[in-house]
């Protein structure tokens, strides 16, 4: 991969591990100050504030992803982050709710902005033929940021018996280094430089970008493939405690641990959809990426559903819920390569940040899904589980149906990778896109 990439991804896995360090120490922070019987309210208010600032920046973001260099929007954002992790630091030292809040909102309106940027940049650092590799090691490094954040910040809060404000220097040292980093990513020209920002920001931009890929049938169904992928993922994060304290009988926080096991899933099959699409977009692993999304989601809530964890034992639930986690990484990594190779370069960013908006719409629906009906209405994590699986089986048979040759890709990818150990040597001189010749010599 080339440096200037591997800086790039540095400095978004600092971005994401201080995300979720900050973000979880944060939580811990209000749960600390209200009392235990607050947690839900807390979790709730945080999700709610981590959201909003997605929804109403993210077209703004992706316009301006296209007006200006991506490269200079990542090292602003980044000395953003470092200047709200000082106010970080000192909402801790305050102890006001507000304050926190505050540097939240802040944070995560910093993270829009940087969002369409973290993708939209690496067609334009990399080689086409090195895309969805750079994709499998993009989510690999973000989902090990998430494994490292969560686990961080509880160490840290009970290492340093709760003193919040010496916690966040750890933010702060994060933010300064991946900064640093941002440094190092080499200058990308603007791809829409003589668009204005006044003509085009506006709700309404997102429907044009839609109506605009209509045609390609390909890339909206892509686009709307890695908004329900956010719906799931969202979803699945809610649902994990619930699920820990109902169905494994775990603690609040010890249940917070179970989605550990479902990003370390991710990031190995991030790795594996990397080295199965090659050079290429391999479009073949998506349906069986969401296949096995659904069939681990159904699993895991007929366990609870049924109430088997007793016969079945905690494995059974760790061993789903990490093949959940695997399926997720085989099927995000093709769904991102592909939307940066098939997207127009001149409104690549807006289209990226269409597909984020609209994932952020589905977090949001996932957080009143698991409100609505756990809450207000008693249902069983368990039975959430197992109704958003057999959901996930209609779209992806619904989708093969739509879109057969993914049913031939995956049949193929199955075959080929299972009977035959094949080896390529001098790919390199074989170009992403255009004509080959291709003269056999004997």
């Amino acid at each position: 991969m080339p440096r200037s990439f591997n800086w790039h991804n540095a400095t978004q896995f600092l971005g994401a591990l201080n995300d979720n360090v900050f973000r979880w120490l944060l939580v811990f922070f209000l749960i600390n100050l209200l009392g235990d019987d607050k947690a839900a309210a807390v979790s709730s208010k945080t999700g709610a504030v981590f959201v909003v600032p997605f929804l109403l920046f993210t077209p703004l973001a992706g316009i301006v992803a296209d007006r200006f260099s991506k490269r200079n929007i990542i090292v602003i954002t980044k000395f953003a982050e470092l200047v709200l992790m000082v106010l970080g630091l000192l909402a801790f030292y305050s102890g006001m709710q507000w304050a926190v809040y505050t540097v939240l909102f802040l944070m995560c309106t910093q993270s829009a902005f940087f969002g369409p940027c973290k993708y939209g940049v690496i067609p334009e650092l990399v080689h086409k033929d090195q895309i969805s590799r750079a994709n499998s090691f993009m989510e690999g490094m973000t989902y090990l940021a998430i494994v490292i954040g969560t686990a961080l910040a509880p160490w840290l809060a009970d290492s340093l018996k709760l003193n919040f404000t010496l916690a966040s220097v750890t933010c702060v040292l994060l933010a300064a280094v991946g900064f640093l980093a941002s440094l190092r990513i080499e200058k990308t020209p603007p791809m829409a430089a003589n668009e204005t920002l006044a003509e085009q920001f506006s709700i309404a931009e997102l429907s044009r970008v839609l109506k605009t890929i209509r045609g390609d049938k390909y890339l909206l169904m892509t686009v709307l493939a890695s908004a329900y992928f956010m719906l799931l993922g969202g979803f699945a994060q809610i649902n994990m405690i619930p699920f820990g304290m109902e169905v494994c009988g775990y603690t609040f926080i010890k249940s917070g641990y179970l989605f550990l096991i479902a990003a370390i899933g991710i990031g190995v099959g991030s790795y594996w959809a990397g080295k199965l699409s090659g050079r290429s977009v391999e479009f073949g692993i998506v349906p069986m990426g969401a296949i096995g999304m659904a069939v681990s989601a159904i699993i895991l809530g007929l366990i609870g559903f049924t109430g088997q964890v007793e016969n079945v034992g905690l494995t059974a639930v760790f061993v789903m819920i990490f093949i959940f986690g695997i399926s997720c990484g085989l099927f995000i990594v093709p769904i991102h390569a592909f939307i940066q190779i098939r997207a127009p370069e001149a409104i690549r960013g807006k289209i990226v940040a269409a597909s984020s908006f609209l994932g952020w719409i589905g977090v949001l629906i996932a957080s009143g899904m698991i409100g609505l009906f756990c809450d207000v209405l008693g249902v069983l994590s368990s039975t959430m589980f197992l109704g958003l699986g057999i959901l996930t089986l209609i779209l992806a048979v619904a989708a093969i149906i739509i879109l057969p040759d993914f049913l031939v890709r995956l049949i193929l990818v199955l075959l080929t990778r299972t009977i035959y150990r094949i080896r390529t040597h001098g790919e390199e001189n074989v170009p992403a896109e255009g004509p080959a010749l291709i003269v056999s010599n004997h």
